[in-house]
């Protein structure tokens, strides 16, 4: 979303009250347009408890907050070249790291790591010819995996200090992945790709459960799943016996869903492009279509709680539920 003034932004908000209403009603809460912090597209949010979050990005964005968003502080990373970053996870309270590719000679994925909870942030050594990394989820402290172009899954067992590359069986691009604990790692991506791993991602077995790529893939349990697609009608998956079977349970008017985030067996959320969200309040039995006051695309939500969630996108767009 481009800079605006005061006046609009007041505008947008009393707009998106009335917009929310009928949704937000049942807990009093509603969206709150943000003043943007950057310019460049946010693909990723994350919050360590109420107070501390972190924000991703185009062009090295690194944005903080300790004070629960009321102010965000432009974080550098230890390198002199430009990155587009996709996303960003933390294993504890010290170790963390950010994932995506470099748009300097050479051209490849990247991985900077943090041990000091984000104070400062280094790149890690990995394979030259990874074409690019868009996501990545710790299981526990030590534990991770991210995944990116040509079907790669990096594996690093120390807290992201280092990876080592896993056999994924694919070379579909992977965009999402979502570890719920060592023996419950999923992953998604193109073609309708959805690799699933019971043994720390040493064998993965394909469930191809759509045409279109998956686009963001989240777990509540080992049971109870669900993932998003992009492209044509873009549709809502879920699955209540770990993966085995998948139901399409939603198709959109909008092309592309980006994110699917739940804060509770009852409440989720499902972003995408030109501001769409779809909100359920009943464990996915009924989605509520809203459209956010702008026509950015929404790339990532987060949920603190029920009531207090971050919504990040394409031009610095950034928006609070609270």
């Amino acid at each position: 979303m481009k800079k605006i003034g005061k006046i609009l932004v007041s505008m947008v908000i009393v707009l998106l009250l009335a917009s929310c209403n009928k949704s937000s009603d049942e807990n009093n809460s509603s969206w709150v347009v943000q003043e943007p912090v950057s310019s460049n597209w946010l693909q990723s949010v994350v919050f360590n408890g109420a107070a501390e979050g972190w924000i991703v990005g185009w062009n090295n964005t690194i944005l903080h907050t300790i004070d629960g968003g009321l102010s965000w502080e432009e974080k550098s990373i230890n390198s002199m070249s430009s990155f587009h970053f996709y996303d960003i996870a933390f294993a504890d309270s010290h170790n963390g790291c950010i994932v995506g590719q470099s748009n300097s000679e050479p051209v490849g994925g990247v991985i900077f790591a943090t041990d000091n909870g984000g104070l400062t942030w280094s790149e890690v050594n990995i394979e030259s010819d990874i074409q690019v990394i868009r996501s990545v989820s710790f299981a526990d402290a030590n534990n991770g995996w991210a995944v990116g172009g040509d079907g790669v899954i990096l594996h690093t067992t120390n807290g992201g200090k280092s990876w080592t590359e896993q056999a994924s069986g694919t070379t579909a691009s992977l965009y999402d992945v979502f570890a719920s604990d060592i023996g419950s790692v999923w992953a998604c991506g193109a073609g309708g790709t959805v690799l699933y791993s019971a043994d720390g991602g040493q064998s993965w077995i394909d469930k191809n459960i759509a045409d279109s790529w998956i686009n963001s893939i989240y777990f509540l349990d080992s049971d109870n799943g669900w993932a998003v697609t992009a492209g044509g009608d873009s549709k809502i998956y879920s699955t209540t016996d770990g993966g085995q079977n998948w139901t399409l349970r939603y198709t959109g008017d909008t092309e592309y869903f980006n994110d699917i985030v739940f804060s509770s067996n009852k409440k989720g959320w499902v972003c995408g492009e030109s501001g769409v969200v779809y909100a359920t309040n009943d464990g996915g039995q009924s989605w509520i279509k809203n459209n956010l006051p702008s026509a950015a695309e929404i790339n990532a939500m987060f949920f603190v709680s029920d009531n207090n969630a971050w919504a990040v996108g394409y031009d610095g767009y950034m928006a609070h539920l609270k």
